[in-house]
C-alpha cells in the first residue's frame, strides 16, 4: 500500500468515524427563497455570533455583497468571536490587501486547493514554512506537504480539477445557513450584474444538524486539502488601507440599515417564522476521497429510491450520471411522477454545459419525466430535491458529472411536509413561466464535405472526453 493510499484511507476513516452527531430531530428551519431574505438572514446570523463563525464559499468577490460579508466577519472577530474563512483557491476574488487587513483583525483564512501551490510543483521542505503578515508579528505556519506520489490514487491534475463547491455559514456551532448562493452581487439583486442574474434557494437551520456541519467544516479546515493564503510580503500599507476603507464604508451602510425604518425590522425578523422539522440531516462528500468513496449522492439516491408517488427537482444543470439515471428509471417504472425544472440551454451560464444538455435532454422525456425550462432574464441556480412532498433536500449539488466526481458538495435533508409547503409557491411560479420541453432531438447540421465531417467527428470525440468534467 502506498503512502498516498494510507493517508487517504486514514482521512476517510476519520470522516466516517468522528465524534457522533445524531440527526437533527427537533431542529428548526426556514427556506430563504428571495434575495432580500437571504441577505438579511446573513446579516442577522453573523451579527449575533458570540463565540465562533465558520464560513466556506466557492465564490466570494470583493463587490458590494462580498464587502458587506467581509465587514460583518471582521466585526465578529473584533467582538471576540473566532472567525474562520475558507475559500476555494481558484474561484474566490479576495485580494491580498484585503486578506492582510482581515488577518490583522483576527479573521483566519485558508484556501482549498490553491492553484499556485499545487503539490506537484512544490519543492519538498523540511519542517514548516511560514507566512508573515507585514506590519505585525503574526506568523502563519503551514506544515510541509509531501510531493506528489505517482503511485497514489490521485490523478496528477486532481488538485486543480477538484474544487470546493460548499456555500455555508455556521455560527456558534448550532446555527447554520447553506444553499446555492455564492457571495457575489448577481446572487443578491434583481438586476443583472455583469450580465449575470441568479435565482437561488438557501436554508437556515438551528439545532443538532448544524453541529455536524460544523464538525465537517473543522475536519476540512485541519486537513491537508487546504492551505494558508499566498505570500503577503509585498502587500503595501496603501493596499491595506484601501481594503480597510472599503470595509468601513459598507460597515457604515449596514449599521444604518440595522437602525432605520423598514430595513431595521426586516433584518431583526429575518430568522423568525421557523418550521419545526421531524428530522434533519447534514450531508457532505468525503473531502479527501472524492471520486473514490461515494459521498452525499448516496443520500440523494436513497431519497429517490424511497419515492412512492412524486419527485420534484429544481436544478440548474441536468446531465445525469449512471447512478441517477438508474434510480430515476426505477422510480418511473414504479409509477412515480417526476417533474424537472431547469434552465434552457440558452439560459445556462456555462455554454459548454448548455451545449451538452441540448444534446441529451431528449433522454429525460423519453425516460418519462416532465421537463420545464426557464428562459429569458436570469437563470435558476437552486438545487432542490423533493420526494412525495414530505422530504426536501437543499444542497449545493448540481445533477452533473462534476458534482458527482470532482467537486466537494454539501446539503441538508429534511423530513418535513410543512417545510416543503413553504417551497411550493416558488416552484409553481417558475413552472408557470417555464416552457415545457417536449422531447425534440437536437441534430447537428449535416456536413457538406469531408473536412466538415472530420471536424464534426472530432467535436463528438471531444465532448465524450470532457463530459465527466461538466
Amino acid at each position: 500500500m502506498t503512502v498516498g493510499m494510507t493517508l487517504g484511507m486514514t482521512g476517510a476513516v476519520t470522516w466516517a468515524a468522528g465524534p457522533f452527531v445524531p440527526p437533527g430531530a427537533g431542529d428548526k428551519a426556514k427556506l430563504l427563497l428571495d434575495d432580500a431574505s437571504a441577505a438579511e438572514a446573513r446579516l442577522l446570523l453573523v451579527g449575533q455570533a458570540k463565540e465562533e463563525v465558520n464560513v466556506a464559499y466557492f465564490i466570494l468577490h470583493e463587490d458590494d455583497s462580498g464587502l458587506i460579508t467581509l465587514a460583518e466577519l471582521r466585526d465578529a472577530a473584533r467582538r471576540g468571536a473566532k472567525v474562520r474563512l475558507l475559500l476555494d483557491g481558484s474561484t474566490h476574488r479576495v485580494g491580498k490587501g484585503m486578506m492582510t487587513h482581515l488577518l490583522k483583525n483576527g479573521v483566519e483564512i485558508k484556501m482549498y486547493h490553491p492553484l499556485i501551490t499545487n503539490p506537484m510543483h512544490r519543492e519538498e521542505k523540511p519542517g514548516d514554512w511560514v507566512i508573515k503578515v507585514p506590519g505585525t508579528k503574526i506568523e502563519l505556519k503551514q506544515s510541509a506537504v509531501e510531493p506528489y506520489n505517482e503511485n497514489s490514487f490521485e490523478h496528477p491534475f486532481s488538485w486543480e480539477w477538484r474544487r470546493m463547491h460548499d456555500k455555508q455559514i455556521i455560527v456558534d456551532g448550532n446555527r447554520g445557513l447553506l444553499g446555492s448562493r455564492n457571495i457575489k452581487n448577481g446572487y443578491f439583486t434583481d438586476k443583472r450584474y455583469q450580465g449575470f442574474r441568479s435565482y437561488d434557494v438557501d436554508v437556515y437551520v438551528e439545532g443538532q444538524s448544524p453541529r455536524r456541519a460544523n464538525q465537517y467544516f473543522m475536519e476540512l479546515w485541519r486537513s491537508s486539502e487546504v492551505e494558508l493564503p499566498p505570500d503577503l510580503s509585498k502587500v503595501t500599507q496603501v493596499m491595506e488601507d484601501e481594503a480597510a476603507g472599503r470595509l468601513n464604508h459598507f460597515k457604515t451602510v449596514v449599521d444604518r440599515w440595522k437602525v432605520q425604518g423598514a430595513t431595521k425590522d426586516r433584518i431583526a425578523n429575518a430568522l423568525d417564522d421557523l418550521v419545526d422539522v421531524d428530522a434533519a440531516k447534514f450531508v457532505h462528500d468525503p473531502f479527501d476521497m472524492k471520486g473514490i468513496w461515494a459521498g452525499m449522492e448516496l443520500d440523494l439516491l436513497e431519497m429517490i429510491r424511497d419515492a412512492k408517488e412524486e419527485i420534484i427537482i429544481e436544478n440548474p444543470y441536468i446531465l445525469l450520471t449512471h447512478d441517477f439515471r438508474v434510480e430515476f428509471e426505477a422510480a418511473i417504472y414504479r409509477g412515480v411522477r417526476i417533474t424537472v425544472l431547469t434552465n434552457s440551454p440558452e439560459t445556462m451560464d456555462i455554454a459548454i454545459v448548455g451545449n451538452q444538455y441540448k444534446r441529451e435532454r431528449h433522454e429525460l422525456v423519453e425516460m418519462g419525466m416532465k421537463v420545464y425550462e426557464k428562459t429569458g432574464h436570469g437563470m435558476l441556480h437552486g438545487k432542490v430535491l423533493i420526494v412525495d412532498r414530505k422530504k426536501i433536500a437543499v444542497t449545493t449539488y448540481n445533477m452533473d458529472p462534476r458534482s458527482h466526481d470532482l467537486n466537494l458538495e454539501i446539503g441538508m435533508i429534511f423530513d418535513s411536509p410543512a417545510l416543503v409547503q413553504t417551497y411550493m409557491p416558488r416552484m409553481e411560479h417558475f413552472l408557470a413561466e417555464a416552457v415545457p420541453y417536449l422531447g425534440e432531438r437536437f441534430e447537428d447540421p449535416k456536413p457538406a464535405n469531408f473536412k466538415e465531417r472530420c471536424m464534426q467527428l472530432l467535436r463528438k470525440i471531444g465532448r465524450g472526453l470532457i463530459r465527466h468534467q461538466l
